[in-house]
């Protein structure tokens, strides 16, 4: 078998792995909020062209581009492309680094790796959960790549293709922002010594042009279009704790509480990724150094995050710990190959026990749909999604708090949306039928969003309006109705 048939072998095998994780989770009734926010992006977009200050960011992240490309061809079925793209894109970051490694330690020790990283909980969740999350992995493992390339010998089509990564990690992630910046003070490592002191500012030119301006562009446009860039800050996962207890999202205040959280991530590194932690940690020779830049760079950046009051929770940070473990495993010298092999199913083995451990996996979330048990996630807003869907009257909702209820409502062609501008919230409502409001006090700091309709009119979901009487109540959700 020839190495590309053996490397095709391999990714059939992932991605089936993969596929059958996903289809365990849907089966057992599990969907990830951030499949949930991918599907809704898309619904509400390709209906309404100026919906951007609705959802609180623009259109032009690859995931969204992406989506919007394959989901016409596949019509009524395009929910399923977040876990295809999740899927396929976990499957190549997995066999990207094959070539290499089984040059260096055989078919027999390649296999052994890529079952070890694929069996990962952390890169399972991502293959499964994630949605299109997954371009950006990539992304930022290409950058890790051709940022070793660039230490071995000083390639212009490494320096290139590096600029390209990261410009696409910026378009394809809001986490990357906080990333990219971290990586600053350490990219020097990635360059020669003598080349460092010689000329420092050309090497941050050449490596960091791109991406600068790529970032300077994204806040421009954020900016003039919401007055803010936070946006381009956002978790990866908003929902409140759903897969993992500790899957949460940081409140902005409280620097002491936000500073243990980053400890907690260290932990949480050590436990799902120990070779990268034990190997970072063993780096002393100069062809360490980019790796341990990575390394640097992916410690820095929750901690920059924690410092400025930005939203974080561990979750956001811990799959891209993905890409230096395959760095480590192409450039790791033959002494270590052993040691490296060892730890890493070693590691398989203390992250699924960690897991097992009471506290460390939610109840209603995906360890245990992944085990089999049936799970019951946003069941308001599937029950509230159908009452929609199965009325013909309009209906007006705030797109960027119920973007799940968007999501199993399966179009938008009646809903109706509020402006963008909150001060033109607390005036006249857009004339709808059917108004869907939560309670105005229900925001803390594991929501993603609060009813902003709610917010603005804080009389309304408890009293609602003349000539509207109660139509539903599901959970948290009211649902008044226009008296005919």
């Amino acid at each position: 078998m020839t190495p590309r048939a053996y490397a095709a072998v391999l990714f059939l095998l992932v991605a089936f792995w993969f596929g059958a994780a996903a289809f365990t989770l849907l089966q057992e009734g599990y969907v990830s909020d951030s499949v949930l926010r991918e599907i809704s992006t898309y619904l509400v977009f390709s209906t309404h062209a100026t919906a951007a200050r609705d959802l609180g960011f623009l259109p032009i992240s690859l995931p969204v581009l992406g989506y919007g490309a394959l989901a016409p061809l596949l019509g009524p079925l395009h929910p399923v492309l977040p876990y295809v793209l999740g899927v396929v894109g976990t499957a190549l970051l997995v066999l990207a680094p094959v070539p290499s490694i089984q040059r260096q330690i055989g078919r027999a020790g390649t296999l052994l790796m890529v079952v070890c990283v694929a069996l990962n909980p952390i890169v399972l969740w991502f293959a499964t959960a994630g949605g299109g999350k997954s371009i950006a992995l990539f992304l930022f493992y290409g950058m890790c790549v051709f940022l070793c390339r660039i230490h071995d010998r000083h390639d212009l089509n490494a320096y290139v293709k590096f600029a390209f990564c990261g410009v696409g990690f910026l378009l394809a992630d809001p986490t990357a922002t906080p990333v990219c910046l971290a990586m600053l003070p350490w990219i020097p490592f990635a360059a020669r010594p003598a080349f460092v002191v010689t000329q420092p500012l050309a090497f941050y030119l050449i490596t960091c042009t791109p991406v600068a301006m790529t970032l300077c562009a994204l806040v421009y446009l954020n900016w003039s279009v919401f007055g803010y860039v936070a946006p381009f800050v956002t978790p990866l996962n908003g929902g409140p704790g759903q897969d993992f207890p500790w899957n949460r999202v940081l409140p902005t205040a409280g620097l002491s509480y936000r500073m243990a959280e980053l400890l907690r991530f260290l932990l949480y590194a050590v436990v799902f990724f120990p070779s990268v932690v034990m190997f970072s940690g063993l780096a002393r020779a100069s062809r360490d150094m980019p790796y341990l830049a990575i390394v640097l760079s992916l410690i820095t950046a929750p901690f920059l995050v924690l410092v400025c009051g930005l939203p974080y929770h561990p979750l956001d940070y811990l799959p891209y710990l993905a890409a230096p473990l395959l760095v480590l495993a192409q450039r790791v010298t033959p002494s270590r190959r052993i040691a490296l092999l060892g730890v890493q199913i070693l590691s398989v083995g203390v992250g699924w026990g960690a897991l097992a451990l009471p506290g460390w996996s939610s109840g209603h979330g995906w360890t245990e749909a992944l085990g089999g048990t049936p799970v019951a996630l946003y069941r308001d807003e599937m029950k509230v999604g159908q009452w929609i869907t199965q009325r013909d009257r309009t209906t007006l909702l705030d797109p960027l708090a119920h973007y799940r209820v968007i999501a199993f409502c399966g179009h938008v062609g009646k809903l109706v949306f509020p402006p963008g501008d909150a001060g033109a919230i607390q005036g006249r409502l857009p004339a709808a039928d059917h108004l869907l409001v939560t309670p105005p006090d229900s925001s803390d700091a594991q929501d993603a969003q609060v009813d902003r309709i709610s917010q603005s009119h804080p009389d309304l979901w408890a009293d609602g309006l003349p000539h509207y009487s109660l139509a539903l109540e599901q959970g948290a959700y009211r649902i008044w109705e226009r008296v005919r």
